[in-house]
């Protein structure tokens, strides 16, 4: 089985997740993808919280309930601590031995992989998958090349659309009063508006 992996804090999910995820599964013909939940994310650390785990779980669930090859995996939430890719991905190993595991990092995470705890680790267990985050980007600005060995996994530039909204985004339009309504799906905005989230 091949599975992607797509990790985040999803605060909250919107639909550029969606899209990109749904071509992620396509291009590389994946069974499934799980998305992962960070309870905190360790380049967050020092960030206050804006919704809790719980809320933002849900949120997820209501955006990925009707595609039948989207998953969620609660591992990072139910484990209580700072969220590292790595420590994932040995569950993740554990918990699928005869599948292939595929990460999904944006094009600016990429930027700064070989800063990610044992990061050499993450490669040698799964494929390292790169969307685009912005035009033109060449897979050579990466560091990649300087830590390939002979455990690593491939190294896959994906030919993702670029899809310009942001959960920062998102949050602050909700605190000013603005509409949202298109860069949600509309379980997520009936949620978000029903319980006046981020306001």
């Amino acid at each position: 089985m091949k599975i992607g992996i797509y990790g985040g804090s999803f605060d909250p999910i919107h639909i550029g997740h969606l899209i990109i995820v749904e071509r992620f599964i396509e291009i590389l013909n994946l069974n499934k993808c799980l998305f992962i939940p960070s309870f905190i994310s360790p380049f967050k650390a020092e960030e206050n919280a804006n919704i809790s785990a719980e809320t933002r779980l849900e949120i997820l669930k209501l955006a990925t309930e009707s595609n039948p090859a989207f998953e969620i995996e609660d591992y990072e939430i139910n484990r209580r601590e700072i969220s590292y890719t790595i420590d994932t991905l040995l569950y993740l190993q554990s918990k699928y031995p005869d599948s292939e595991l595929f990460l999904l990092i944006g094009s600016d995470q990429a930027r700064d992989f070989h800063k990610w705890k044992n990061f050499q680790d993450i490669m040698s267990i799964a494929n390292i998958c790169i969307a685009r985050r912005i035009l033109n980007y060449d897979i050579n600005i990466f560091p990649f090349e300087l830590y390939l060995n002979q455990k690593s996994k491939q190294i896959i530039k994906l030919n993702t659309p670029i899809i310009e909204i942001s959960s920062t985004e998102i949050r602050e339009r909700i605190k000013e009063g603005r509409s949202i309504k298109y860069m949600l799906t509309p379980s997520v905005y009936n949620y978000i508006s029903e319980n006046n989230i981020y306001k």
